[in-house]
């Protein structure tokens, strides 16, 4: 009976583990189903939630065109940069979210490469991360950013993704999260904790789990998806109590309206502070972005901004397999368009511009 039983175990592994292989092998070849951007090359980030693992190597797709993406020594995705500023170098650092990391698009069609071509001695320095809130962009400034001594930082904001300047947690992970209060910005969930079911975990199982996530299409698939419907409850339930909090003065205004009201004023103020803090540090700031009402209170602000919605509206730029991002043509436009307003005000000096 024992040896009866012991086999029938064993049979029960052996159809497991080959039909784990067969979904395994399903999953790559399904359309969709293929990372634009894999998991290897980002870590856990105690100050800023996630960020790119330094040194990492990896390749993603889009379609049938593979993507390499390649991670310097100090965690961006450009090539290795000194934080000391050689002599006679202009310099502009550029923080964002994934359109300023490059997704889906090689590094050498991405627009902070193609913008350094406009200038001689100009350095062009990509800082953009994969599901960046402007929170995060701003700590990432602050980090890391001023480090190289940049004469001019520009923030890439063409939208306001999943509202990630509004939570501590968005795809799983915990982030930080500035908060207004008496017209001041103020710094919560910092440091931050590893995401709550891996960190609550022994170390064994944190390194098993993050070697699936790297290697498995179907773990990632079914991890993806618990993460969806752990994020949708808690953005319910954290909606419905943030909201039920606050008075609303005007009857009329829905919890909705209030949400778009606060979304609006915390990400202006974020731009407030990274324009304040360039300042300081003696740098120019420029905002480049697609949302009306920042640019018209940046305007208002007396704040460089640049609206690029209309370059930037043509179907033909966008990726294929509707992943909401610009192609290696709409960034080469996005380059122009900042190439050529940078210009026009004068914010580039003329021994740096090309002679025509």
């Amino acid at each position: 009976m024992a040896i009866s039983r012991n086999k029938r175990i064993l049979f029960s592994i052996i159809i497991i583990v080959i039909l784990m292989t067969l979904a395994e092998v399903i999953a790559r070849l399904v359309p969709g189903t293929k990372q634009v951007v894999p998991a290897g090359i980002s870590r856990f980030d105690p100050l800023l939630g996630w960020s790119l693992k330094p040194a990492s190597h990896a390749s993603g797709w889009v379609g049938d065109h593979k993507v390499d993406y390649r991670i310097n020594s100090k965690g961006l995705r450009d090539n290795e940069i000194e934080y000391k500023k050689p002599p006679g170098t202009y310099r502009i650092v550029v923080v964002g979210d994934s359109n300023t990391f490059g997704f889906g698009v090689p590094i050498e069609k991405h627009f902070t490469y193609l913008l350094e071509g406009y200038f001689r001695q100009v350095d062009v320095i990509n800082m953009g991360v994969n599901a960046y809130g402007i929170d995060q962009e701003l700590l990432f400034l602050r980090i890391e950013g001023f480090r190289y001594e940049p004469d001019l930082v520009m923030a890439y904001i063409p939208h306001y993704g999943d509202h990630r300047h509004m939570h501590s947690n968005r795809f799983g992970m915990n982030k930080p999260l500035f908060i207004r209060n008496d017209g001041k910005l103020v710094l919560t969930n910092s440091p931050v904790t590893d995401d709550i079911e891996i960190a609550t975990s022994k170390s064994i199982v944190r390194k098993i789990h993050w070697w699936l996530v790297r290697r498995s299409q179907v773990y990632k698939i079914i991890r993806n998806g618990a993460i969806y419907m752990k994020n949708r409850g808690a953005h319910l339930s954290q909606s419905n109590n943030e909201f039920n909090k606050k008075p609303i003065i005007n009857t009329a205004d829905t919890k909705q309206d209030v949400f778009v009201r606060e979304l609006n004023a915390l990400g202006e103020e974020l731009v407030y502070e990274m324009h304040k803090e360039s300042a300081l540090h003696k740098a120019e700031f420029v905002l480049v972005t697609m949302i009306d009402k920042l640019h018209e209170e940046a305007i208002r602000h007396n704040i460089n901004s640049l609206h690029v919605a209309a370059p930037l509206h043509n179907k033909k730029y966008d990726l294929p397999g509707n992943l909401a991002h610009i192609n290696e043509s709409g960034n080469g436009v996005l380059s122009y368009e900042i190439a050529r307003y940078l210009i026009e005000n004068s914010l580039i000096p003329q021994n740096h511009l090309l002679k025509r």
